[in-house]
């Protein structure tokens, strides 16, 4: 038996699943609330629900939301960099920066000599004073010989972690390579810290399985390989649950909705693999160069917070706020607090709803007096605002909340679309009195019968999915680069799914694949808006823990990129992630890079934890027709991928090899809605 233990800590839930790879069945599962301050004690509470099975785990694959977290919010470890052949004259996170003579030219060639004297200085200057460094020169993705040397004397100096911009990535693009070495080795202490206290925790309750991480493009990777390169796991929860949708449906060809409780992620699966970002993760603001599923996150989820705008229309997300139904399970006191609210038609807060409640989640730096007495008026337990305005005698709204919420001291609990589903009875996990209490109030203001409020919401949801998903869909046919500032995107959009404003065009459009839904919320919201898509839908049995199966269904995946070009002189450059050789014959350039090649990505994958490796080679030469019958090649392209199980276990899950990340796996329980 082929046992493990997928986890994915979401920005809402930590999931547990137990999986036997061979024959897909799912032993056991279970959830824990995220608490994002203290994610090993998530993970550990999880994983306690399916303990009993989880000590029969093989291996136990994370997938987590750490390192897109500490980028959105700009966490993140001191460190130094060192630039090579290039001036920095574009923001980046923030580095001590060390500008030093070096880098190449397109060809290869040194532009200049590495500054090594320079770069021994900024080393001294690191040490004691950095946790990692990163290192960019100019076209090190043509020649790596600057970059290699400057980390060779960068280690034996400031004895902390090094990594190479052509480590993480062999695409073009100075500017986002270096973003992404900068964010790496931001990152590199914050997921060791993590990856040891999963471990602990695991430990504590007697799993000592070795642990694997979740790549942004579905891939797993051992703990070393993730704590050396954590700017790969930027993604790595929506891949899983790609990954998690393709196993439990056997789907070819779809697009996946993960509906979560903090947003929805959407991703277009061809042949039973997610489509590839071209262009690399865009995270917090920074444009990386890290391969990554093709993904659409929408700031729209089961938590999303229910408001009335200054006009008093209706209006779901994107904030994110904590379930009603849920507080008044964990706080016996919310419900009568709420039914007191319900009763008293004169309170009404225009920057709150009357709803709304107030949680101390930890204790934090207060700028002034105000904001001490908040935490302290809820240190006693969660507060309506009605409730902490007449503790502290002030008016609702001059609350100092704002800045206290941002920086995760408070969180605000409110109505959300899981209370409505409690309300109508589809959910039943929570306490549906709050949530009724709390729709009555909540339609009140509206003029409206909470049932009529229900349905406003639901169709809400439905709408924004719907425009979504088609954007991207747009967007992705006419490679866009954003379809989200796409004016004749949103035209064509809202003309197919609203009110007709069009007299002489009339616009439809219908999707060619089904939709695969997966996340709890997932049976609520997605067979409206396969409706108004024209077209069928999956929703699997376990589609609440998805991601915790994408997890633990993930092959090891490692590949290469290698170029080879003609020369001035007639002969040829092969351009790789190691070296720049020079030829003089296109085949033995070709048959060096691909038996060079094939030897690296083979080792990668080893190292990274895989058995049982494969490796495929892609060639395509780049042919240019002469005047004569004859056509000159002016380059080749190689691209090698190396796939392999993860090596703790002992039987490979059926189906051949898949590029982004995982063996094609035989299906799970599959339910159409």
């Amino acid at each position: 038996m082929a046992v493990g233990l997928g986890i994915d800590t979401g920005g809402t839930y930590t999931d547990a699943v137990v999986l036997d790879r061979a024959s897909g069945q799912i032993l056991a599962k279970g959830k824990a609330l995220t608490d994002r301050s203290n994610l090993a004690r998530s993970v550990l509470e999880a994983v306690r629900a399916v303990r009993e099975e989880a000590l029969k785990a093989d291996v136990v694959a994370l997938s987590t939301t750490l390192a897109t977290n500490a980028v959105v919010e700009g966490r993140g470890a001191d460190v130094g960099l060192v630039v090579a052949g290039a001036e920095i004259e574009w923001p980046l996170p923030p580095a001590q920066v060390r500008v030093v003579d070096g880098g190449h030219r397109i060809n290869g060639e040194a532009a200049a000599e590495l500054d090594v004297a320079s770069v021994q200085e900024a080393a001294r200057h690191f040490q004691g004073r950095v946790e990692a460094v990163a290192i960019s020169t100019y076209l090190s993705v043509r020649n790596p010989e600057h970059e290699l040397e400057a980390k060779a004397l960068l280690e034996a100096i400031t004895r902390v972690p090094v990594v190479c911009g052509h480590e993480l990535t062999t695409a073009l693009g100075f500017r986002e390579r270096t973003v992404t070495a900068v964010l790496n080795a931001r990152l590199i202490p914050i997921i060791k810290e993590l990856l040891a206290a999963v471990k602990g925790a695991l430990a504590d309750i007697g799993i000592k399985a070795p642990v694997m991480v979740v790549r942004s493009d579905g891939s797993l990777v051992d703990e070393a390989e993730a704590w050396m390169r954590p700017i790969q796991t930027l993604l790595s929860g929506p891949a899983a649950s790609v990954l998690g949708a393709v196993f439990l449906t056997g789907v070819d060809n779809g697009l996946v909705v993960d509906v979560g409780g903090t947003t929805s992620d959407v991703a277009v699966v061809l042949e039973g693999r997610p489509t590839l970002n071209r262009e690399g993760a865009s995270v917090g603001g920074w444009r990386t160069r890290v391969r990554a599923a093709d993904m659409t996150t929408i700031g729209l989820g089961g938590d999303s917070y229910i408001w009335r705008d200054r006009d008093h229309n209706l209006r779901v997300g994107p904030k994110r706020v904590a379930p009603l139904s849920w507080l008044a399970y964990e706080h016996s006191g919310a419900l009568k607090e709420l039914k007191l609210i319900r009763e008293d038609p004169v309170f009404g807060p225009t920057r709150s709803e009357m709803q709304d409640f107030l949680i101390l989640i930890r204790d934090g730096a207060v700028q002034d007096g105000g904001e001490a007495d908040v935490v302290s008026a809820l240190r006693g337990g969660p507060l309506s605002v009605r409730a902490l305005g007449k503790a502290l005698q002030r008016d609702a709204d001059l609350l100092p909340l704002d800045r206290l919420e941002a920086n995760g001291v408070i969180l605000r609990a409110g109505l959300t679309p899981t209370d409505v589903l409690h309300y109508l009875g589809r959910l039943d996990a929570w306490n549906r009195d709050a949530s009724g209490s709390a729709m009555a109030i909540m339609a009140r203001r509206m003029g409206v019968e909470p049932d009529v409020l229900a349905q406003d919401v639901l169709q809400a949801m439905e709408d924004r999915l719907s425009s979504e998903i088609l954007r991207k869909v747009i967007g992705d046919g006419l490679n866009l680069e954003d379809p989200v500032y796409c004016p004749v995107c949103h035209g064509l959009t809202r003309e197919a799914l609203g009110p007709k404003r069009m007299d002489l065009l009339d616009v439809s459009m219908r999707l060619k694949i089904p939709l695969v839904g997966v996340g709890a919320p997932a049976h609520a919201y997605l067979p409206g808006v396969a409706g108004r898509l024209g077209t069928g839908i999956m929703v699997p049995g376990d589609a609440d823990v998805a991601n915790a199966v994408g997890a633990i269904v993930g092959n090891v995946v490692e590949t290469a990129d290698l170029l080879i070009h003609s020369s001035s002189d007639g002969g040829y450059i092969l351009f790789s992630p190691w070296l720049r050789q020079e030829f003089d014959i296109l085949d033995e350039a070709r048959s060096f890079a691909i038996e060079m090649g094939t030897k690296r990505v083979r080792e990668g994958a080893l190292r990274a934890g895989a058995s049982g490796v494969e490796v495929s080679v892609k060639v395509r030469d780049c042919m240019v027709a002469m005047a004569t019958e004859n056509s000159l090649c002016l380059g080749t392209e190689i691209s090698i991928t190396a796939v392999g199980t993860p090596k703790w276990f002992d039987t490979p899950v059926d189906g051949g090899p898949d590029h982004a990340g995982g063996e094609r796996v035989s299906p799970g329980n599959r339910v159409p809605v």
